[in-house]
């Protein structure tokens, strides 16, 4: 059974937790030579344990894979469209260029509306 991250018996964040386990993956070290901003090795090893025997990691990857399809689904249907019926390509993305766009207008907000002029 997973414990809630505001339990009173959690000594660290799961955050940090999750940071250590990337650093063992990227770094390709043991728990043990973790460093010392980490939280400690056996924490890490322990919640590690959890999230495995609850199947956390599974559920991530199936989510991230589900996430991918849709993007490329998405990115199938815009591509398919006719430049007339592509008015707006992109609201609340970003601030990324967008290859389809004559003239991209910043907004206030931070964001890039794409539109066909």
């Amino acid at each position: 059974m997973l414990v809630r991250e505001d339990a009173s018996q959690r000594q660290y964040p799961l955050r940090e937790l999750f940071d250590a386990l990337r650093y063992v993956v990227r770094m390709g070290c043991t728990g043990r030579y973790l460093p010392h901003d980490l939280p400690p090795w056996a924490a890490c090893y322990q919640q590690r344990a959890r999230w495995r025997d609850s199947r956390v990691f599974e559920a991530l990857t199936d989510d991230l894979r589900q996430v991918l399809r849709l993007n490329e689904a998405r990115r199938q249907h815009l591509h398919h469209q006719r430049p007339a019926d592509r008015h707006l390509l992109s609201v609340g993305a970003p601030a990324v260029a967008n290859r389809h766009a004559r003239r991209p207008a910043k907004e206030p907000t931070g964001f890039i509306a794409a539109a066909w002029a």
